[in-house]
């Protein structure tokens, strides 16, 4: 509502966003998909721009984006990657979003 309300985008907007409720839940990534309806060709800025704010806001609050490859257990266990065999890069505690150690990049073959 922030970015409707925003005087760079109130023009741009027709209706309130709506947020559809949860649309899958991959790992630990859970999908929120958000209807913003826009005036024809005026929804790529105001799309960015909600986004950012989502990003920001997630952040502030320590919720950063997760693995979609990567399950948290509620037993108290140490999470798991893909396989299951060997234990994630990411603790409780560390940012998701960070690189996992022994990744390479498919294109060059080289260690990040």
């Amino acid at each position: 509502m922030s970015v409707r309300a925003d005087p760079a985008y109130k023009d741009v907007f027709l209706a309130d966003p709506t947020l559809l409720g949860v649309d899958s839940i991959k790992g630990s990534q859970v999908i929120y998909p958000v209807q913003l309806t826009t005036k024809a060709n005026q929804q790529w800025a105001a799309m960015r721009e909600t986004q950012r704010r989502i990003r920001i806001a997630l952040t502030e609050h320590h919720m950063l984006p997760g693995d979609p490859n990567l399950v948290y257990n509620t037993d108290g266990a140490q999470p798991t990657g893909k396989t299951g065999e060997e234990p994630a890069a990411g603790a409780k505690g560390s940012d998701p979003t960070a690189a996992k150690p022994n990744q390479f990049n498919p294109f060059t073959s080289e260690s990040t």
